[in-house]
């Protein structure tokens, strides 16, 4: 990836702080973590800020620097698919159990 920037003509200031970025997410706590939702919400945050400072830089003065991790992002990302995780769960459970009998609406 790094090469192909480089191909690409990226300033080299670029290509060093997405080098950063993917070092300091390999170093990070939640990389080795066995805990639900650490390692799925380094590529979450991952995918989704990378994402937004490829937008962010296309604006004169508006990128910032991506590979300083934003532990309060990442937390919230993390909290974020526990939410969703257990919402989906919830979901398929209620979807299983009906107040109504199936034949007559009735309770049971």
């Amino acid at each position: 990836m790094i090469e192909a920037m480089g191909r690409a003509s990226w300033p080299r200031e670029h290509i060093q702080m997405m080098s950063d970025f993917w070092a300091n997410l390999q170093e990070h706590p939640f990389h080795p973590s066995s805990a639900p939702f650490e390692q799925k919400s380094l590529l979450v945050y991952q995918a989704e800020q990378r994402r937004l400072w490829h937008i962010a830089i296309a604006n004169p003065h508006s990128g910032y620097n991506l590979s300083i991790i934003n532990e309060y992002l990442l937390r919230d990302t993390k909290e974020r698919l526990f939410w969703e995780e257990r919402t989906r769960h919830e979901s398929e459970r209620n979807s299983l159990v009906s107040p109504f009998h199936s034949s007559d609406n009735t309770y049971f």
